[in-house]
């Protein structure tokens, strides 16, 4: 699975004061790809990191945290 985290950019209004804004999902600014690896156990997330940076739409280095592959969805 994988999150990111993306510009929002507001459009100008195609009608009325009360039409609908048109909002377009830019780049991405922080991802996080919550994977595993496929011969470990099922839902060990061991090879979960995020990606602190972005160049564009392409990612930067990849940061692992244990805290993260334990507990990748708790709030």
């Amino acid at each position: 699975m994988r999150l990111e985290v993306r510009l929002l950019e507001p459009r100008a209004l195609p009608g009325s004061a009360y039409s609908a804004r048109p909002i377009e999902v830019g780049q991405p600014v922080w991802r996080a790809d919550l994977l595993e690896s496929v011969d470990g156990p099922p839902g060990s997330f061991d090879r979960t990191h995020y990606h602190p940076e972005l160049r564009g739409w392409e990612p930067g280095h990849r940061v692992y945290d244990r805290d993260l592959s334990a507990h990748p969805v708790s709030g």
